[in-house]
């Protein structure tokens, strides 16, 4: 698959006429075109097709319960050989978006696979609501990518760490301290991709 989209789900919803419309431009468009020279399905089939789609749709005009339905199953099946035809320009573009619209189909680009998300920047300790408590404040590494971060606290710097759980904000309080001790906290986040290492790690005695 090329880094663009050749067959776009838009296509399904066009009023019948538009789409006639679109996929015989494609066929003139790919017609003799070097970048595209055995069309699969063959334009002639595509052609055909087509051509029987607009008898039918306009068979159907009267609103009959017998002609509707041929002409849906007749859409039904144009649909099903713009998306072969889609398919085979986009295997046969090169990843070239120009190419790609040489052929008459509008490029619509690929979803990215997704990224590992950066590590979460600068964390401190900030006084909390009430005795005992403190926030721990950090920033996110702006990418977009993060879902949501681990956030973990100590009282030595080497460990044990506690979970403070998986959260959404970039600051977290952190309750249940003990006045007067140094306790040491930390954040990593998180994307469909995995998730970062733990960075550096912030200081600073409860009150």
């Amino acid at each position: 698959m090329g880094c663009c989209r050749a067959f776009r789900a838009c296509y399904t919803r066009y009023p019948v006429s538009s789409l006639i419309t679109f996929l015989r431009n494609v066929i003139t468009m790919m017609t003799k075109n070097e970048a595209f020279p055995t069309p699969s399905p063959a334009l002639d089939v595509v052609k055909s097709v087509i051509n029987d789609l607009e008898v039918k749709a306009a068979a159907a005009l009267n609103r009959g319960r017998v002609e509707v339905a041929a002409r849906r199953a007749a859409q039904v099946e144009v649909l099903a050989l713009a998306r072969q035809l889609g398919n085979y320009v986009e295997s046969n573009c090169g990843g070239s978006v120009e190419v790609l619209l040489s052929s008459g189909f509008d490029a619509q680009r690929a979803a990215s696979a997704p990224q590992m998300p950066g590590k979460p920047l600068n964390p401190s300790f900030l006084d909390g609501n009430a005795s005992g408590s403190m926030f721990l404040r950090f920033s996110g590494d702006g990418s977009g990518n993060t879902r949501n971060y681990s956030v973990q606290y100590a009282e030595n710097i080497s460990g044990p760490w506690i979970d403070r759980g998986i959260v959404s904000n970039t600051k977290v309080e952190i309750r249940g301290l003990t006045p007067g001790k140094v306790y040491f906290g930390r954040a990593r986040a998180h994307s469909a991709a995995g998730s970062s290492d733990w960075p550096g790690v912030a200081a600073r005695m409860a009150s």
